[in-house]
């Protein structure tokens, strides 16, 4: 009984050493599959990759195609444009994170005393930042599309939800230099379009403007074509010219005045009797 026992331990130990054997043989075909298959999702022509691409939605390979595209154009637009050293490094230290204080040089706050000056470099701040903006979620919704990040409930909603039914994503339409347009029948290619015409026109302008050889009256009279409905704010440029225009006539206009109350005074006092 006891030399049963004894074989039939044998035999056990027989067989797990044999499968322990075995394990080790398969071992490196195992791993040299998995290095192949690994090897076949990194390359992008393989036929795994291309399952994977193709694993995900009709809308979301149409939606990545359409954002790579407004992000390219955007991109296009605001780039290879020299802007004057003074605004430039404005920009720069905005773009840093400098308070408003440290972005405003010397030479900066003196042309902003020029009410024209002023105001362009306001519109110029705005469509900065809205480009900034437009560039930032096209970014991060070609990460989400692609699968290198995942997206929070806030984005999806606000700006996946709303380009996918091509539409404007909330912090597009909230922008607060658009408050007041009308932007419920625009779409995101035309936005795009609009807001990078809108950087072409301001840097245009800002470069006339702000040169470092730019005279604040020559620069208003030279004034060239401007596409107010590219401005954030074009009732205020229109005011700023105007009162460039009447400052350098402010003799006459003043002289105009005070022959006009001349003129009134004799007519209401020529009947009054004189002793």
């Amino acid at each position: 009984m006891v030399f049963t026992y004894s074989l039939l331990h044998v035999f056990v130990l027989f067989i797990c050493f044999r499968v322990a054997l075995q394990d080790l043989e398969e071992t490196p075909a195992d791993s040299s599959s998995s290095a192949s298959s690994s090897s076949e999702d990194a390359d992008p022509t393989s036929p795994v990759a291309a399952a994977s691409a193709s694993s995900r939605p009709a809308w979301a390979i149409a939606l990545e195609t359409s954002a790579r595209e407004w992000s390219a154009k955007l991109a296009a637009m605001t780039s290879g444009i020299t802007l004057p050293p003074v605004l430039a490094a404005a920009d720069s230290a905005a773009d840093s994170g400098g308070s408003s204080a440290d972005t405003t040089s010397a030479a900066l706050s003196l042309k902003l005393q020029h009410p024209v000056f002023r105001c362009l470099y306001r519109e110029w701040t705005l469509c900065r930042h809205l480009a900034a903006i437009v560039q930032r979620d096209l970014t991060r919704a070609l990460s989400v599309l692609r699968g290198d990040s995942r997206a929070d409930g806030a984005f999806t909603k606000d700006v996946l939800s709303a380009l996918q039914v091509d539409q404007l994503p909330l912090p597009w339409r909230a922008f607060s230099g658009l408050k007041t347009l009308a932007l419920s029948a625009v779409s995101p290619a035309l936005f795009v379009t609009n807001v990078g015409a809108r950087w072409v026109q301001l840097a245009r302008l800002v470069s006339a403007f702000f040169g470092a050889e730019s005279d604040p009256a020559a620069a208003a009279a030279a004034l060239p074509p401007v596409w107010l409905g590219g401005l954030f704010a074009p009732e205020a440029f229109v005011a700023a010219t105007r009162q460039v225009r009447l400052d350098s006539t402010c003799d006459s206009y003043i002289l105009l005045n005070l022959l006009l109350v001349y003129f009134i005074l004799m007519l209401i006092f020529r009947d009054v009797p004189t002793r």
